[in-house]
């Protein structure tokens, strides 16, 4: 549980380095739509999740992963095409 800042941060900071990369090679429209579309199924995803599972198992292991997609994909997309284009 201590190590769950460090794992999902970790994951953001990694993708805040690609998408300087990305950014300059495809473009900031088409990240920011692909960014959206991710962000979308993956918040749905965890909403399903919350409202089917009723305890901590593979269901929570489950969101912990999305939740990381989450944090990456929004550095790799939206996070730093807002915060720095």
């Amino acid at each position: 549980v201590l190590y769950v800042p460090l794992i999902i941060n970790s994951a953001q900071l990694v993708a805040d380095i690609i998408a300087v990369f990305i950014v300059t090679k495809i473009g900031r429209k088409p990240l920011i739509l692909f960014g959206n579309l991710v962000l979308g199924v993956v918040d749905l995803a965890i909403g399903i999740l919350f409202l089917v599972s009723t305890e901590w198992g593979p269901a929570g292991m489950f969101i912990f992963v999305l939740l990381i997609v989450y944090m990456f994909v929004y550095g790799l997309s939206l996070g730093p095409v807002v915060r720095f284009y």
